[in-house]
């Protein structure tokens, strides 16, 4: 894709193979209109996204959309995703079977008035006996000055939340800080293995990495989880970089 515009509305692509975007997908809402809540949507076996790709669902004086790419093999992104807003940040759903690599890109779910929702999931899949196929390990690299945002100036932040069995941060900032609250950022599982969320043989995040999830002004620290399944004797979790949860300048506990 070279371009496409459609405000406050649907965008949707699809292909068996590939899909590759090194131009703008916009379904921006500039127009203030709540109704107008812009998607983008593509379903393919592999989604490449170059430096110069932009996917835009973010909106001003209304809720940002929802961008969604399914493939049933691997991502590779880089350039720019949008889902901010002056009000509430939208929804960032990347789900690959194989793999996903990040590659300098940055992902923008932050809102004024509350941070949205980043989900990045790479499940693999089971062994199939029927086809004599092994099991298809699934891996999510984060490098190169990467930047996941989820941050609210004003009020309490969003979620990040990354699945995949090898998960590695490289060079990577996860913003998660508000002025009312630090939001929720959980890679690899959630608290201690608890909840729903599929758990990670392996997570490393090198030195020069951050995760932020503060609050700012006035409310507590969010929650920060790097974590691998304890029940499998091949897991580690190796955190070389900078965490951060702490309360508000003007008030607030610390978070966890």
């Amino acid at each position: 894709a070279n371009g496409l515009v459609n405000r406050g509305g649907r965008i949707v692509l699809e292909a068996s193979g590939q899909v590759m975007n090194s131009g703008s997908l916009i379904a921006s809402n500039v127009m203030g209109t709540a109704a107008a809540v812009g998607s983008i949507d593509v379903n393919t076996a592999q989604f490449t996204q170059t430096a110069s790709g932009v996917l835009d669902v973010s909106a001003v004086s209304a809720p940002a959309g929802r961008v969604r790419v399914a493939a049933s093999d691997s991502i590779d992104m880089s350039g720019l995703v949008l889902a901010n807003s002056t009000t509430m940040g939208g929804q960032i759903q990347l789900q690959a079977t194989r793999r996903i690599d990040f590659d300098g890109a940055v992902l923008d779910a932050s809102g004024a008035d509350g941070g949205g929702r980043i989900h990045v999931n790479a499940p693999g899949a089971p062994a199939d006996n029927s086809n004599n196929t092994l099991p298809v390990q699934g891996r999510v690299a984060i490098t190169n000055q990467t930047v996941m945002r989820v941050s609210s100036s004003r009020a309490q932040a969003g979620r990040v939340e990354v699945e995949g069995d090898d998960i590695s941060l490289d060079n990577t900032r996860i913003d998660a800080t508000g002025a009312t609250g630090g939001g929720t950022v959980l890679v690899g599982g959630d608290w201690q293995g608890s909840g729903t969320m599929k758990q990670a043989t392996t997570v490393s995040m090198s030195a020069d990495s951050v995760i932020d999830a503060s609050a700012t002004d006035n409310g507590n620290g969010g929650k920060v989880v790097l974590w691998s399944d304890v029940q499998n004797a091949s897991s580690i979790t190796t955190a070389y970089g900078t965490i951060y949860a702490k309360g508000g300048v003007n008030g607030g506990d610390g978070g966890r």
